[in-house]
């Protein structure tokens, strides 16, 4: 358990370390992740459906329906 407190009081004092003496490169890691952009793609019609049954050779007790339109919208069923 010393050791791992050990090297876990070493892990952060050196990330510290590090950041406090190159705080430009901080700053460009972090310019960098600003900078990304989501780019949310267009959403594309699909369908899906499943049934299944609780007991071997039984009926379908439980069903999931599920399509997305050209609209975007998402509908379904889940039984």
């Amino acid at each position: 358990m010393l050791v791992v407190m050990f090297a876990l009081f070493l892990l952060v004092t050196t990330g510290l370390t590090f950041t406090s003496a190159f705080p430009e490169k901080l700053e460009a890691l972090e310019d960098k992740f600003e900078d990304d952009e989501y780019e949310e793609e267009p959403k594309r019609p699909y369908s899906f459906s499943w049934a299944a049954a609780r007991h071997y050779n039984g009926d379908p007790d439980r069903e999931h329906q599920e399509q997305r339109g050209e609209d975007g919208i998402t509908r379904g069923v889940y039984r």
